[in-house]
Formats: structure tokens, sequence, C-alpha cells
């Protein structure tokens, strides 16, 4: 069986299905990714075979002028969350009187939306020279949905966790599916929700996301994956203090500029809480924070998923892929979401009882320091979080859901 996935210009929302790609492969099945050039080292460095023929608008400047979007319709996740910078020039908006936000929205649109219609070009240009019989896609990677269509084969949504097929809140929405008429143009009925009927879904119980009803989820195993890395030998043992992971990823200087105070507070409140922290950050991030007491190692861009089976709490700036790799690995957990994204699907992980929400924008110092306290102390927190981590282990793992998707695509 030949299997073509589609994937967002965003490691972070396809790194959950690369052990689905791995099952595939094992049970030997041919995979191929569709990606962009800037991608193919990434997906090769994670065993999988890139087709680097997408395209990729400038992800910062889209979410950056999103943010603009959704405060000026006044639909942000919190009252007091800031603006983010410039989405062209850098330079921080410390209100919305500085820009003109229709105009901002015009002009990204004129940017994107030739790099968008060829990613759909394109994808279909490799579908039908490769002919895959299953198509995999996740999120911002509607094109293979459309692939699909023309083949007449079964395409599945791969959902990074708390993320659903079709989305209502505004924080979640990524946009118009086929925001550049690429269904018509290639002859087909446009896009509706019902074609998003398969979903492969690795969220727990109590924070499933929302689906086509009627369609079909299912379920899979968390398997965490962020990226390759070389464990340290200290790493593997514990240690006499309890070891606290921090995981910042680069979106945060991003979108908001170098100084997140909420990040340092974080770290401060670990050491001073008796623990060893470990900082899991690109090497520039850490160099904003500035000296760091002796307690906190840092490791630059490190997979979070290798620090966690000697780790006792993780603290993180709120990614989906944060929420996973500690749901996973069974430990309590912080988020100190900044985005509105982040803060939407923190907040679906808090009927769990295994998660804390702190949004890093709007909550004072001692209220962090607190809940970093409380993510390494609580033992109700942290019977919750073994809970969710025995729950989610339960699940099919991808090896098991290979049957599905070969009699899907039968």
């Amino acid at each position: 069986m030949r299997v073509l996935f589609t994937v967002s210009p965003w490691a972070g929302d396809w790194f959950c299905a690369v052990p689905l790609g791995w099952a595939l492969q094992a049970a030997g099945h041919d995979v191929r990714v569709a990606c962009t050039p800037g991608q193919a080292a990434t997906v090769a460095r994670a065993g999988l075979v890139p087709v680097p023929v997408l395209e990729s608008p400038d992800l910062m400047r889209m979410s950056r002028t999103g943010h603009l979007m959704l405060s000026a319709a006044g639909r942000r996740a919190l009252p007091g969350l800031p603006l983010p910078l410039h989405p062209w020039t850098d330079e921080p908006v410390t209100d919305l009187s500085e820009v003109d936000v229709p105009a901002l929205a015009l002009r990204l649109w004129e940017e994107i939306s030739g790099p968008l219609a060829r990613r759909f070009d394109a994808t279909v240009e490799l579908a039908r020279a490769w002919r895959p019989e299953l198509v995999v896609y996740g999120l911002m990677g509607t094109e293979g949905t459309l692939a699909a269509r023309l083949l007449d084969v079964p395409a599945v949504y791969h959902s990074p966790g708390l993320i659903g097929a079709v989305e209502e809140d505004p924080a979640l929405d990524m946009g118009p599916p086929d925001p550049t008429g690429a269904f018509a143009r290639h002859g087909v009925a446009p896009w509706q929700p019902e074609h998003a009927t398969y979903a492969i879904d690795p969220s727990p119980a109590a924070a499933r996301p929302p689906h086509v009803a009627g369609g079909v989820r299912l379920p899979v195993r968390y398997v965490p994956y962020n990226g390759p890395g070389v464990t340290p030998d200290w790493a593997r043992e514990r240690g006499e203090r309890p070891r606290l992971a921090v995981m910042w990823g680069s979106s945060a200087v991003g979108l908001w500029g170098p100084r997140v105070d909420a990040l340092r507070e974080a770290v401060l409140a670990g050491v001073d809480a008796g623990a060893e922290v470990v900082l899991v950050t690109t090497t520039a991030q850490a160099e904003l924070l500035g000296e760091l007491p002796e307690r906190v190692r840092v490791l630059p861009d490190f997979p979070l998923r290798h620090l966690l089976d000697t780790a006792d709490a993780v603290v993180h700036h709120g990614s989906v892929n944060g929420l996973m790799t500690a749901a996973a690995a069974g430990l309590p957990q912080l988020s100190l979401a900044l985005a509105d994204e982040q803060i939407a699907v923190a907040r679906r992980m808090l009927p769990t009882g295994a998660v804390l929400l702190t949004p890093g924008h709007v909550t004072p110092a001692e209220e962090i320091r607190a809940a970093v306290g409380r993510v390494l102390d609580d033992g109700a927190l942290r019977r919750a979080a073994a809970e969710l981590g025995a729950e989610l282990a339960a699940l099919p793992s991808p090896a098991a859901l290979v049957g599905d998707l070969e009699k899907l695509a039968a």
C-alpha cells in the first residue's frame, strides 16, 4: 500500500504522525511525506521519505496577523492578552490604533495566496504521479483531501491531539480549508466538513476535540516524537533533587519578542522550590534569560521526551506537543500558554485534573511561582497525571492501527 502524508509547515504539527509512518513502513507499506524543501532534512531524520514539492508562506507573519485580527474582532481567548509584534516590521504593537488590521490582512493574503495555491497544485501533481492508495493529512495539510478526492481514495485526518478535524473555537480556527478555491480549480465540489470523515485521534477521553458528526474516530496511543537527540548520561538517572523539565519553544520569541517574563519566573521558582531545573529551549532564548542559577541545566534544541523518564514534573509554553508529551509520560504539568490557541488546548486538558494553566502573559509572578510549587508537590495532581498516562498507554498503538487503515484502503 502506498500512503501519502501531507503535513503542515510547522514541525510540531506533524511530529505526532511520525510513529504512524514508522508503523506503516514496518508493516511493509510505502510512505512518502509531501513537505517543503526546508522540511526535507527534518522528515529524513525522522526516518521517513520526504518529497519536497510544497511551498510555505511565512508562518510567523500569518500567526502575528491572525492574532491582530482576533484582537480587532474582540475574539481573544482572554482579556488583557498583549498584541503580537508587527507582522512586517517586527516592532512591538501596543495598541490596535497603531496598525490598520484590514490592510495588513489584505497584504498578507496577497503574499500567501500564491504559495497556498501552489501547495494544492503540487500535491495533486505528486498524487497523480505516485498514485497513493491512502492519504493521511494533518493541521494545515488539507491539500491531501483534494488529492484523495481526485484519486477516489480515503483521506484520514491525523490530529496532534486536542484539535479536531472541524473546529468552532476561534482560537483553533486554522482558516478556510481551501482558501484559494483549489477544489473548484481541479473540477471537484468545494470542500465540506463531511469530507473529514475519518480522524486518528490520540486525545484522552476528557479532552476529545470535535470531529465530524457521524464520522469515524480512530483512537491511537500518543507516542511522543520531538525530534532526534542523544540523552546525556546524567539525564538517564534521577538526582538527589526533584527534576523539573521546562520546555520553551521558539514561537514565543517570534510572536511576542525577546522577553517573556513568565519563563524566567518559572525557572527561578523551580530552583527556589528545591528542584533541579532542566531547560529545553533554543540557544537564543536561553541567552535572553541572562545568568541562571547553578541548578539550572540548559539543553538547546533537545527533545523533551528524552528527559521525562527521570523527571518529576513539566512546565511548558502551552503547545499541543508539550501537553501530549507530558501527558503520555504520566507527569503533572503546568502550561504557561501564551498564544490564544495554546490557552484553548490547555483548557481542554483541565478536566483530566493533570494540568495546571496559568497563561504566561497575564498571570502575576507570585501566581506562577505558586503553580510551579504545586506542580512539583501536589499529590492529587500527580495521581491524576499517572492515571492520564495509563489511559493513553492503553490506547491502540500506531502498529495496531495499520490493519484498520489497510481495510479502509482496500
